[in-house]
């Protein structure tokens, strides 16, 4: 295992207010000196790819600075973006086109009422006013959905948007619960995840486009994603290393324990040697449930989530992660 991609949080600010967002939103931008140094140190260990993420990277003040620095240093970069100030990223991403790998939109509906009741009026044509531009200046873009009870029966749909918009993909995803009410209201059953993962795999082969699932239930073994394989290092926009780009600032969580290091205080090689240790407890302890049969490890992103103690509210910590963790 070694180490291939930064995800990178320039800032928790964010212009939405999505109610199934996991993130707490804050007022906090990372420092552009912090970000020059762990790029240069990741660079030493292997690191070649990174994606920024919010909040919404459009409101980072020195965002122009970050894509040069990052394409002088021989990166090949992401951004996640709602889409609302498109027309602000778009001359940077341009400017950068040689180091620009990919262009995510986050969409919730292929409908636009159902699109905008989510993020609000406008949203939608925002989005895809961002995809048309992208396709007239050869960006290669692709959608994320976080999939819940209000969208997952029109998969096909969203999926056959982004064939016609001339997307290259789309990322489904399960949401990740930050209340009880939202768990009850929006959160897929097993089955219907199951479904809806089986639909993703269908989609794949059917149309001209890639379709995926991020860090699916069908993937049972311990190294289910990039993190745990510690091929993947976030960092959030205080600097800190999370063992997961999910994990950081979850909503209604004050439990730091996916947190590894912070690097205002240490160098990125030592934070990476907490990251590996963490990333394979995690692994482990995933492994270990799977053997049990515990069903939530069958959801590696709902057991991660469980286990670092990001949902109290459900009150069912894992007992041995409280005495035995990092």
């Amino acid at each position: 295992m070694s180490l291939k991609k930064l995800v990178v949080e320039l800032t928790n600010i964010c212009n939405l207010q999505c109610d199934y967002c996991f993130k707490e939103a804050g007022t906090s931008h990372l420092d552009i000196g912090l970000l020059q140094r762990l790029l240069e140190e990741a660079r030493s260990w292997g690191a070649s790819k990174v994606t920024y993420t919010g909040g919404e990277i459009a409101l980072y003040p020195q965002l122009e600075e970050v894509f040069q620095r990052t394409a002088a240093l021989g990166y090949r970069y992401a951004v996640v973006t709602n889409g609302w100030h498109f027309d602000r990223l778009l001359p940077l991403l341009s400017r950068t086109r040689s180091a620009l790998k990919h262009v995510f939109f986050s969409l919730d509906s292929a409908s636009e009422p159902q699109h905008d009741s989510v993020r609000g009026k406008g949203s939608y044509r925002r989005i895809m006013g961002g995809a048309t531009s992208c396709v007239e200046h050869n960006l290669p873009f692709s959608f994320l959905v976080v999939v819940n009870q209000r969208n997952y029966q029109e998969m096909q749909s969203l999926a056959e948007l982004v064939s016609r918009l001339g997307g290259k993909g789309v990322t489904f995803g399960h949401m990740l619960p930050t209340s009880n009410t939202l768990d009850q209201q929006l959160s897929l059953t097993d089955q219907q995840r199951r479904s809806a993962e089986a639909e993703s795999r269908r989609l794949n082969g059917l149309l001209d486009i890639i379709v995926s699932f991020s860090a699916s239930a069908t993937n049972e073994g311990s190294v289910c994603c990039e993190p745990l394989a510690g091929r993947t290092v976030s960092v959030d926009c205080r600097g800190r290393v999370s063992l997961c780009c999910q994990l950081a600032d979850y909503r209604g969580s004050t439990n730091r324990k996916d947190i590894v290091a912070d690097l205002n205080v240490v160098t990125f090689g030592t934070a990476y040697a907490g990251f590996l240790s963490l990333a394979l407890q995690q692994r482990m302890r995933r492994n270990n449930a799977l053997l049990s049969g515990d069903p939530m490890a069958k959801h590696p992103c709902d057991f991660c989530v469980s286990t670092m103690g990001k949902t109290e509210w459900r009150g069912k910590l894992d007992p041995a992660y409280t005495t035995a963790g990092a």
